[in-house]
């Protein structure tokens, strides 16, 4: 199997032909692929891999201290440097087998076969460093005391991060573009079969995922592991003993570590996705990439260095302080909005008290607001208290994002559940009924307004009789257009708008859609507006009072209209 081209990392570009896109440069490696590699088809570490082993590299070296420091928080002798430099060593040898397997395609028994040799040669070599490190055992001609704890425990470790390494690298290499992915020609002979191949398009998304979710689940165990480890056994269930004193520089560099694998799979991610989408990308990103992944990490880095690391006052002391902060703070605001208020009216009680003969009072004084219960005394300064509102406003934001995000991830998974299945629903009727009650509050204040807006019926009458007579001043055709254009405003105030690009004809046509039975009284004014307006001959007097009664049908119609709306919008939530 061919090597997928553009293999990206920090260290790399894009390692496309100049002016080649990225599909059909995958065409052109894919159409060698089944031509050796040179070097008698040994497998070659690519540039954007080196990165990446080191990272992992460096992730498992942090574990292993961990480990260390827990051995000596138990009082046992840790002697076990050398595991620290096999773990190093794993990601190296877990891609090239990776790579061995594919180029062979090794299946069924060859392949465990191979996978067995591996394990044998990884213990001997984890021996022969602890050799190395320890010196030779005086065994005293007993073979067997090789097989120690200290050989069973190390194998162990050593096999299981070797594990973890190789799905990692196989999850690296799934993120990437493959030659099989790329589209082939309609014309070309393989087309049929590329088609229906289910290495068309791979799960490159699920690979990135699963990278993501181990890196958090480690992130997890080392922060538990770092806990275990800064506490004496002994001391495991003393609930009085206050927390972590130090920052543990090497999880610290588990997690910056992680972060930046992360974000080499992110970058290949999107390389891939770019691929398939046949887009021409500069090398340029690819260069600033890693920039930028240094400047994220140096910021997370200064902001985990500025954080506090420790908390002098629990969390119950702490949010008693915030919240009586918070009341402190409120009844200020209080007492300088009264103060205010009493500015203000100071001038009216001067001149009441001067019109009644009375002394003027005196201005308004600002009152101190009257001091809170001070909270439970601590015995800790200023300073730590601040401290310990951070260092808990951070934990619980951590908290509350954690939480969110894993109920939006299993979002089906959790409303399956009876309780909060339960507790969707009468959410949802909350919504609805607030909704019900603004929709209700708003056709409330519309109706008022249109109730306080509409004249009495004496004044009703003066208008239509004034309306009357401004009629009766408008030649033949003026009132032609004046029953036409009031038309128009009607429908247009009920929400039957004309588009600008719509003629008097299809206007007409769309508002006999919502009231067709004026259909042809719709027609009727139409054509009386389009006679009246474009044409020069006379204009019957007769024909234009004859419009009257078609307008007060259509008039009448839209009105209908709108109560039948109205009567038919929903009455109210429904659970």
């Amino acid at each position: 199997m061919s090597e997928p081209p553009g293999d990206l990392g920090l260290d790399d570009a894009l390692d496309l032909e100049p002016g080649l896109p990225p599909v059909k440069a995958a065409q052109e490696a894919g159409r060698g692929s089944a031509t050796p590699p040179r070097g008698g088809g040994r497998p070659r570490l690519r540039i954007g891999m080196w990165w990446r082993v080191a990272l992992v590299a460096g992730m498992l070296y942090a574990f292993i201290l961990v480990l260390g420091d827990i051995a000596r928080a138990g009082g046992l002798t840790w002697r076990g440097g050398y595991l620290g430099l096999a773990v190093c060593l794993a990601p190296l040898e877990a891609y090239i087998s990776n790579r061995m397997i594919k180029r062979r395609q090794l299946r069924g028994d060859d392949r465990r076969r191979f996978r067995l040799a591996e394990v044998v040669m990884l213990v001997v070599v984890l021996q022969l460093l602890r050799f190395l490190w320890q010196g030779l055992p005086h065994l005293g001609g007993k073979i067997e005391r090789l097989f120690d704890v200290e050989f069973f425990l190390g194998s162990l470790i050593m096999l299981g991060c070797w594990s973890l390494v190789a799905l990692v690298v196989q999850w690296l290499e799934e993120i990437e573009f493959q030659p099989s992915e790329a589209p082939l020609s309609a014309t070309a002979p393989g087309y049929d079969l590329w088609v229906g191949s289910h290495t068309r398009r791979l799960q490159h998304t699920a690979a990135f995922k699963h990278v993501r979710s181990l890196y958090l689940a480690g992130a997890v165990l080392m922060l538990l592991m770092a806990a275990m480890a800064q506490v004496n056994p002994g001391h495991y269930v003393d609930f009085g003993r206050t927390g972590l004193r130090y920052l543990i520089l090497h999880v610290l560099l588990y997690f910056v570590l992680g972060l930046a694998l992360i974000a080499e799979a992110r970058l290949s991610l999107l390389h891939t996705t770019w691929q398939h989408q046949e887009v021409d990308i500069s090398p340029q990103v690819a260069r600033r990439w890693p920039w930028l992944v240094l400047a994220l990490l140096g910021i997370s880095v200064a902001i985990s260095l500025v954080l506090p690391v420790q908390y002098s006052v629990g969390l119950i002391e702490t949010l008693s302080y915030a919240l009586n902060l918070l009341f402190t703070v409120l009844v200020t605001l209080l007492y300088l909005l009264l103060f205010l208020v009493g500015l203000l009216l100071y001038p009216l009680r001067w001149l009441l008290a001067r019109g009644q003969g009375g002394e003027a009072p005196p201005p308004p004084e600002f009152q101190q607001p009257p001091e809170a219960a001070p909270p439970a005394a601590t015995g800790h300064p200023l300073l730590d208290t601040i401290k310990s509102l951070v260092f808990w406003l951070v934990a619980l934001a951590v908290v509350a994002y954690a939480l969110y995000n894993f109920a939006r991830e299993h979002r089906s998974s959790l409303e399956n559940l009876p309780i909060l299945r339960s507790l969707y629903r009468l959410g949802r009727w909350l919504a609805g009924a607030w909704q019900a009650l603004r929709r209700r509050a708003s056709q409330a204040r519309l109706a008022l307004a249109a109730r306080l807006a509409r004249p009495p019926a004496a004044a009703r009458a003066g208008a239509q009789a004034r309306r009357a007579k401004r009629l009766g001043r408008l030649t033949p055709r003026q009132l032609v257009l004046q029953y036409y254009l009031a038309t128009m405003r009607r429908a247009s105030s009920v929400g039957l708008h004309r588009r600008p690009s719509q003629t008097p004809d299809e206007y007409s046509d769309s508002l006999a859609g919502a009231v067709p039975e004026v259909h042809p009284d719709l027609t009727a004014l139409t054509g009386a507006f389009v006679e009246a307006r474009y044409s020069e001959h006379q204009v019957d007097a007769a024909y234009a009072h004859g419009l009257k009664p078609y307008f007060v049908r259509v008039k009448r119609a839209l009105g209908e209209w709108v109560r039948k709306r109205a009567q038919a919008a929903p009455r109210g939530p429904v659970a």
